[in-house]
């Protein structure tokens, strides 16, 4: 006979996803008052059924709900883009800011993959200028000082796949 508390077998539970988003927040100093979000779009965000997407879907329509800023970079070429009245401009690249003064308008920034990555404009307090991030500098920054030059694989398929195009312009 089995002894009470005594392990019969082993088994696994099945875990919540851990999902680790890339966002900024800027605040106000004096009032810690929330006044812009910077988003930077995960491959999650932009599964069409995916739970990421749901979950990002709600924190967007809270955000444009509110009185704070949003400004969304999305610099991957695959997945579903998020949805906007009407339609982006041609591009691979986006970063769309929404002033909270001007919705449901936004500003919406378009490049290729050929193309110098953009400054973009991040709203502050109201009647303070914008910040200007020059989204080049910085990501040619980040690359140098993580080193991305040694553990890129460049000869890695792409999703989706480039163009003959593009790949001429890479492979240059």
């Amino acid at each position: 006979s089995q002894q009470a508390g005594s392990m019969t077998a082993e088994c696994e539970l099945p875990m919540p996803i851990e999902r680790q988003e890339t966002y900024l927040v800027i605040r106000d100093r004096e009032t810690m008052r929330v006044v812009t979000v910077i988003e930077l779009l995960s491959p999650a965000n932009k599964r069409s059924k995916g739970d990421g997407r749901h979950e990002y879907m709600m924190k967007r329509q809270e955000i444009l709900s509110s009185p704070t800023h949003l400004v969304e970079l999305d610099l991957l070429r695959g997945g579903v883009r998020l949805p906007v009245v009407g339609s982006l401009p041609p591009g691979d690249f986006y970063a769309i800011v929404s002033r909270a003064n001007r919705r449901p308008r936004c500003e919406v920034y378009a490049w290729t993959l050929r193309d110098k990555l953009p400054p973009i404009p991040i709203p502050l307090n109201r009647g303070d200028a914008d910040a200007v991030v020059p989204l080049q500098e910085v990501f040619d920054t980040v690359y140098q000082r993580a080193r991305y030059d040694l553990s890129v694989r460049y000869d890695a398929t792409l999703d989706p796949p480039l163009n003959e195009s593009e790949l001429q312009f890479v492979n240059k």
